[in-house]
């Protein structure tokens, strides 16, 4: 598996369920935080645009899934699990997601980390908040309400877990 190393960071080039196997067997209880963007279930390839003079087009991963999200949750399932193991005990993991398998994955997590916060008194591990990514891009929809939001769960693998808050003001 090449890897990019620079003092703390290192770039791995491969397949990402792979590299979690192998950041498992290595580094197994020791990341303080994860953020992952993964497909959304959208049924559509994204593709990235070559800018040279060619300006080929590649797929740059396919989010196309048979069925149901069956496939997709299985997907997930297999990528969650490993990126738990991967936390500190005080580690948190950032999951980006939209509409289409939110209310799954919230239900995978709270069962693979907890339902944290979801559960009433005391301090547990797991579901620590759901944070709302409002965007304003698009037009509006005579047929519906239109999906201006993406959704960012967080996770914490233990009962404790570190916080810094946001620097800089809130806006309106």
């Amino acid at each position: 598996m090449p890897s990019v190393k620079d003092g703390e960071h290192r770039l791995f080039l491969g397949d990402n369920l792979r590299v979690l196997d192998q950041l498992v067997n290595s580094h197994e209880g020791t990341v303080d935080l994860i953020y992952i963007d993964p497909p959304f279930a959208t049924g559509v390839d994204r593709k990235y645009v070559n800018r040279s003079a060619n300006r080929s087009e590649d797929i740059a991963y396919g989010d196309i899934w048979d069925g149901d999200l069956t496939d997709y949750l299985a997907f997930m399932r297999e990528r969650l699990i490993r990126l738990h193991r991967l936390l500190k005990p005080d580690g948190s993991l950032f999951l980006h997601c939209d509409y289409r398998a939110s209310p799954n994955l919230a239900l995978m997590c709270d069962e693979l980390f907890g339902r944290g916060a979801r559960r009433p008194g005391g301090t547990y591990a797991g579901f620590r908040n759901e944070i709302i990514w409002r965007y304003g891009l698009g037009g509006s929809s005579s047929r519906c309400y239109p999906h201006k939001h993406d959704i960012i769960f967080w996770y914490s693998r233990g009962e404790t877990w570190k916080f810094t808050p946001p620097m800089v003001p809130a806006t309106s």
